[in-house]
């Protein structure tokens, strides 16, 4: 009987030893571009880098969309590299924050391995392929000619030999 009256009891320091106490920590949301680089490149870098100064030839307002990233792959490499090594902002301006340079980084470096997974891969040379009757095409991706039938060049005929110059 006692056992009976001892279940009750202990379901409920079960139950209330896992309720959380407190706040219930969350995990911070993944960067995002119009919340973690639109901001820096619309607030930071187009001070500089914009259609009047462009310095470096860099223009910086054109990037402001996120689909960019596709079409100046190259320039977002430099934009990365340069973020990331700390060498933009240069030391006369105001410097990003630890987190926003992680966010800024993080978020470029994930759109860049989306986009090398979503990328079809190179199938590389493709040799045709022969014809109906099996013989080779007339012509291969290297351009050499190539011939059907009996393996002789056109023109030369079958009892004919080939010649070959004398030697001096």
């Amino acid at each position: 009987m006692r056992a009976a009256r001892a279940v009750p009891f202990v379901l409920a320091l079960v139950v209330a030893a896992a309720r959380p106490v407190g706040h219930a920590q969350q995990a911070p949301a993944a960067p995002s571009f119009d919340t973690d680089v639109r901001p820096i490149l619309d607030g930071v870098c187009t001070r500089c880098h914009n259609e009047r100064k462009a310095n470096a030839g860099l223009n910086l307002t054109t990037l402001l969309d996120p689909a960019t990233f596709a079409s100046h792959r190259n320039t977002w490499e430099d934009i990365l590299d340069q973020v990331k090594h700390g060498d933009m902002p240069p030391p006369d301006e105001d410097p990003l924050s630890v987190s926003e340079r992680a966010a800024m980084v993080s978020f470029i470096e994930a759109a860049f391995a989306r986009a090398d997974r979503e990328l079809k891969p190179d199938p590389g040379h493709v040799p045709a392929l022969p014809d109906a009757r099996g013989r080779a095409p007339l012509r291969d991706p290297s351009h050499v000619r190539l011939f059907h039938g009996s393996g002789r060049p056109p023109g030369r005929r079958s009892g004919e030999k080939r010649r070959v110059p004398d030697r001096p």
